[in-house]
């Protein structure tokens, strides 16, 4: 569908991410996961992975942005992201809020 540059292949399956990436090099990937992996940006700069999609529940631990952002250069692309969450995300320049409240979220993110 000519859509290669717009879509992420993301799961909390670690494995699989890692074969699609060697099936296919020049694609986007990015780890899924809903808790906190010791040295996790590391993990996944190894392993040839593009981004991680965290929990908003752990996005908060200690040095996890730190180290994806600014050390390793990940995309964070957050889910389970609760309203209250929105404007850490928007303050931490996380890359991606992923909602089912798009409405409510811009209008949050759009706040001063």
């Amino acid at each position: 569908m000519n859509m290669l540059d717009r879509v992420i292949y993301s799961s909390f399956n670690h494995y699989s991410v890692i074969k699609v990436k060697e099936l296919a090099t020049n694609i986007k990937t990015a780890f899924l996961c809903s808790r906190e992996i010791a040295n996790i940006a590391e993990y996944t700069k190894q392993n040839g992975v593009n981004a991680l999609h965290p929990s908003a529940d752990i996005l908060r631990y200690p040095g996890l942005i730190q180290s994806c952002k600014k050390e390793e250069r990940i995309e964070i692309n957050v889910w389970n992201v609760r309203d209250a969450d929105v404007e850490f995300c928007r303050d931490n320049d996380i890359d991606t809020v992923i909602t089912n409240f798009v409405d409510r979220t811009k209008r949050i993110i759009e706040r001063n």
